[in-house]
């Protein structure tokens, strides 16, 4: 691609940013990052995202369009979060991702991904310098990028009360995550009306959840009970969970909505 057709292309992505800042609210921040990617792809022709969240995936992909080539690599097949590939040009290229692999005993030891989590918090590393946490049958999977990889491997030696020991690990590995799913009808997709409809409480109740800081759209917190939720969105509500809500496409005669909720297990 001439370098005054890439400079137009960038052009006009940036002039979209007010219409994708209104319709992604609460990601302002991470628009102004897509920004400096695609600066850095103009003058180093590619660039390697941090770990992206899915609906940060979603807003990359909307802002960025059909312009640039873009590619999505968690470590395996079915990964929550994944890093992109941004560039103008066709690319065969390995993403920089290490999967790190421990080892421990289920019968002394009950160990979660929030556990898992937190020990990597507790080092300092930032969420988006690794990808999906995998926590099945005394096995924990950490995707990382490979420039940490062997941070990690020295300095994460305990898991709660767990010594634990990681290695790098290149085999395939099959993993989805799975969802508890029922079927709700709500009158709109407005915030307080999801998170009443997930909690079976109270409308009144639901939004003070909402607007004490408690509720998170897309990992971002929301206190504004009338924020109008995507479709495939995930709310992530204190004390109750993470969900993940579908539009079903339907309509009841009363005109209300369709929804289908599933919970992560």
């Amino acid at each position: 691609m001439e370098k005054s057709v890439l400079n137009k292309a960038l052009k006009v992505m940036k002039n979209n940013r007010q219409q994708t800042s209104i319709h992604f609210k609460g990601n302002e921040d991470f628009i102004s990052r897509i920004e400096d990617y695609l600066d850095q792809v103009g003058t180093y022709r590619k660039v390697f995202t941090p770990f992206l969240s899915s609906v940060q995936q979603e807003i990359i992909r909307s802002y960025v369009g059909k312009k640039m080539q873009l590619l999505f690599d968690g470590g395996y097949e079915n990964s929550e979060y994944k890093k992109c590939l941004i560039s103008y040009e066709d690319l065969d290229i390995p993403f920089p991702i290490v999967c790190l692999k421990a080892v421990y005993d289920t019968k002394y030891y009950s160990i979660n991904h929030r556990d898992v989590l937190g020990a990597l918090m507790h080092l300092g590393i930032e969420r988006n310098q690794f990808g999906d946490i995998i926590v099945d049958n005394g096995n924990i999977f950490i995707f990382v990028n490979r420039d940490i990889a062997n941070f990690i491997k020295l300095e994460l030696r305990q898991v709660k009360r767990c010594v634990v020991e990681f290695k790098e690990y290149d085999e395939e590995i099959v993993f989805a995550v799975e969802y508890d799913y029922k079927d709700k009808v709500v009158s709109s997709f407005r915030l307080d009306v999801l998170v009443a409809a997930i909690t079976n409480l109270s409308r009144e109740k639901a939004k003070k959840i909402v607007q004490e800081g408690l509720v998170k759209v897309n990992h971002v917190p929301l206190e504004d009970c009338a924020y109008l939720c995507n479709n495939y969105c995930t709310l992530s509500i204190r004390g109750y969970g993470r969900f993940k809500v579908e539009d079903l496409e339907r309509t009841t005669r009363s005109n209300r909505h369709c929804i289908r909720i599933g919970k992560y297990r």
